[in-house]
């Protein structure tokens, strides 16, 4: 047997046996269990939460359009359609799709729909006003801050999650589900 300089002999290794706890093993599944759990609730698919994102970046869109409208003097419009939405300037008397990106035409998830009323009529009324059906209902946002009145309402076709943007004469646009 070695001896040690301080003239004892060297303490006997003291071995743990090998793997874990169960304290330990319990402290890792509940770990997993949590992470697992936050993880599940913040992808589920929430169509409510996807027709509310969808009115406010159409809000947000429009708001946008309008206050560039005044600070360009430009007239802008835009163009609804029941599955989308794409904005239109006006140039050299023609009505044509921005250059930009941010303006670009947007059209919405298949589950979804839109509808409007514009100045109280829905586009129903007014295509059979206008004795077509080709041309679809415009809100437009005019140079000197005016806004074609409107109520815009998207909402899932399955599901009763609707939300509405309205858009007074000011230019003022209001959000509301």
């Amino acid at each position: 047997m070695p001896i040690l300089a301080t003239g004892r002999p060297p303490a006997p290794e003291t071995r743990r046996p090998g793997g874990f706890t169960l304290l330990e093993v319990l402290v890792v599944v509940l770990i997993i269990g949590v992470v697992l759990g936050l993880a599940v609730i913040s992808i589920r698919d929430d169509p409510g939460q996807r027709v509310q994102t969808e009115a406010r970046r159409f809000a947000a869109l429009a708001t946008l359009a309008s206050q560039e409208a005044v600070l360009q003097s430009r007239e802008i419009a835009v163009e609804l359609e029941r599955t989308g939405y794409r904005f239109l300037m006006l140039q050299d008397g023609e009505w044509l799709p921005p250059g930009d990106d941010v303006f670009r035409a947007r059209t919405l998830p298949e589950d979804m729909e839109l509808s409007v009323s514009i100045e109280g009529e829905t586009a129903g009324q007014q295509r059979q006003q206008q004795g077509t059906t080709r041309r679809d209902p415009r809100i437009y946002m005019l140079s000197g801050g005016e806004m074609t009145p409107f109520e815009l309402s998207i909402r899932h076709i399955d599901r009763d999650a609707v939300h509405r943007v309205r858009g007074d004469a000011g230019g003022r646009i209001e959000l509301d589900g």
